[in-house]
């Protein structure tokens, strides 16, 4: 029996009354970016926190007013959640006060200039930027053509209400060393449940896109079903039971909405999984042995059908893995 993927966690606990030690650790958070502090006397950094899979939480506070000029995030979005006192945002043509009714969303690709009051004390949430686009590319079932950016300004009592409270409740699972997140098949779908809802609930230049693609919601929920047993072996006709419309209907559907029949695309989520494991593959594990629990039994077809769906070998993504 395969042993179940573990998730990645890492703890980490920051404190420095230094500007070039703060700035070089968020540096190395979040990417390049220049911190100007307007009294370094007063400085006092903190920042703590969690990183599990793909998303990372902490508390930040400089205990001063500070400013910070960033070109590009790289490889994360990031969520400003003040939880008291207030920051002002600049980016491009957009400037506005970020306060705990008004979260910020930061982007990739995205320069901007944020200036955090003395009395600022916030929340930051990251979340891997390959996580966020698979995830939109999973919904539209295409390749994204250009990058994804969130309107920066986040309706914490509003819009944006059911993803803060949907957050609220994983983090005490995020912090916790005893929970039960700690393996790939327990914590994937809260992860992508918090991606999701942050798709659905704060706008970007993809929402016009994700609502049109809207599906009724028997196919929704098979969705879940199937992502829940890529490692089975299902039929047509299993996957007609668990749709529970006539077979007529579900290839209607599947092609008027995902574009392919039923089997191809479990197909495609099975390949998906495959490419979700070998990217959080251990050093002692293969691709072959993870195409064999998915049920790709013919690998030689398998790396061919994962060339043609990814654009590269599985045994590329795992050498990129693995470093």
């Amino acid at each position: 029996m395969t042993r179940p993927t573990a998730v990645a966690r890492r703890d980490f606990a920051v404190k420095s009354r230094h500007v070039l030690e703060a700035q070089d650790w968020m540096q190395r958070i979040n990417g390049p970016h220049r911190l100007e502090v307007h009294n370094q006397s007063q400085l006092y950094f903190k920042h703590n926190g969690t990183e599990v899979g793909h998303v990372a939480t902490g508390f930040i506070q400089y205990s001063t007013e500070v400013t910070i000029v960033a070109q590009d995030l790289t490889q994360s979005y990031c969520i400003g959640l003040p939880l008291k006192g207030e920051q002002y945002i600049s980016l491009d043509q957009t400037q506005f006060l970020s306060t705990p009714e008004v979260g910020v969303v930061l982007s990739p690709n995205m320069s901007f200039q944020m200036t955090l009051a003395e009395s600022c004390e916030k929340r930051m949430v990251r979340l891997s930027r390959f996580a966020v686009e698979e995830c939109l590319r999973q919904l539209l079932l295409k390749n994204l053509d250009q990058p994804l950016v969130f309107k920066p300004e986040m309706d914490l009592t509003g819009q944006a209400k059911p993803w803060l409270k949907l957050f609220q409740q994983l983090l005490p699972l995020l912090e916790s060393h005893t929970s039960l997140v700690g393996e790939q098949i327990l914590w994937q779908p809260l992860e992508q449940a918090l991606i999701k809802t942050l798709l659905y609930v704060q706008p970007h230049n993809y929402s016009e896109q994700l609502f049109g693609s809207q599906r009724p919601a028997y196919l929704l929920s098979l969705e879940d079903e199937l992502r829940a047993c890529l490692m089975e072996s299902l039929s047509l006709a299993d996957i007609e039971k668990r749709a529970g419309v006539s077979r007529d209907r579900l290839y209607r559907d599947f092609q008027r909405y995902y574009g392919i029949a039923p089997m191809a695309y479990f197909k495609r989520l099975k390949l998906d999984g495959v490419r979700q494991r070998l990217l959080q593959a251990r050093s002692d594990e293969t691709v072959s042995a993870i195409a064999l629990d998915y049920g790709f039994n013919q690998l030689g077809r398998f790396s061919q059908e994962y060339r043609e769906h990814f654009n590269e070998l599985p045994s590329e993504t795992l050498a990129r893995q693995l470093g």
